[in-house]
């Protein structure tokens, strides 16, 4: 971060919600609710269920970041 505050370094942080879908075997998500389903378990959560929560698809997340790294004023 130092290089960017002297401005010798272009840098964007993106930031997200917990991920799910393909190639993301390790999620929350899938581990607690897709792998229960497809053993026909019950679904597990943590947290209040009551809330809301957000999940972030990954191929969504994938082009969204390859949008924002070829953006020059993202």
């Amino acid at each position: 971060m130092k290089e960017v505050e002297k401005k010798t370094l272009t840098a964007l942080i993106a930031r997200s919600a917990d991920f799910y879908g393909p190639h993301n075997k390790s999620s929350a998500l899938n581990m607690m609710v897709v792998d229960n389903f497809m053993k026909g378990k019950k679904a597990q959560a943590f947290g209040n269920i009551h809330k809301i929560h957000t999940y972030t698809f990954t191929p969504d997340a994938a082009k969204a970041t390859a949008i924002l790294g070829n953006t020059n004023d993202a």
